[in-house]
């Protein structure tokens, strides 16, 4: 069976959708409140998965532990070194020839600008659903190459869509990463 990581699951959604598919699901959070809204979840769909409060930047899974890691929307919320952290341990934690799959913010997104700038490409931004501001890292193509060390990107796709917020005409811009671990 193949075990599948959701790293920043939050309230579960893909756990949840990864369980009823049969994989060995684990997801991770630093916030507890958001696993126990998975785990809520899971126990009203007679699901299980395994979860775990921990940080991104230091997993508490043994090497080669997973087949595959999925990150969606969670991994640029940190200073670039600490994004480096996380992939480099994500790497870790990926068996030789595992696939991690993650969404990042991209130059061109809306947040860009919008908060203090804590470092070249990164703003302390206010969420809506978040009392305090986060950090957000927005990649350009050449910096998710030098940061993806140590796996082999098989597809990197950047996508806008263009959404309104209190009247205001936005723009969210990501990257879909597709790699494998080498």
């Amino acid at each position: 069976m193949c075990r599948v990581l959701d790293l920043g699951c939050g309230a579960g959604r893909h756990v949840v959708f990864l369980a009823r598919e049969g994989f060995d699901v684990h997801g991770a959070d630093i916030d507890a409140r958001g696993l126990a809204r998975a785990r809520a979840w899971l126990e009203q769909e007679g699901l299980s998965a395994h979860l775990a409060v921990a940080d991104m930047q230091a997993l508490p899974y043994p090497d080669g532990f997973f087949d595959a890691v999925v990150s969606t929307n969670v991994i640029h919320h940190s200073l670039l070194d600490g994004i480096r952290r996380t992939v480099a341990g994500v790497r870790h934690v990926l068996r030789p020839g595992g696939w991690f799959f993650a969404t990042v913010n991209a130059w061109g997104d809306s947040k860009e600008g919008c908060g203090p700038e804590l470092e070249p490409g990164t703003w302390l931004v206010h969420e809506l659903d978040c009392n305090v501001p986060v950090p957000h890292h927005l990649f350009r193509e050449d910096e998710l190459h030098s940061v993806w060390e140590g796996f082999h990107i098989l597809e990197l796709e950047r996508k806008t869509h263009p959404f309104q917020r209190d009247g205001a005409g936005l723009i969210s811009a990501h990257w879909e990463v597709w790699a494998e671990r080498i």
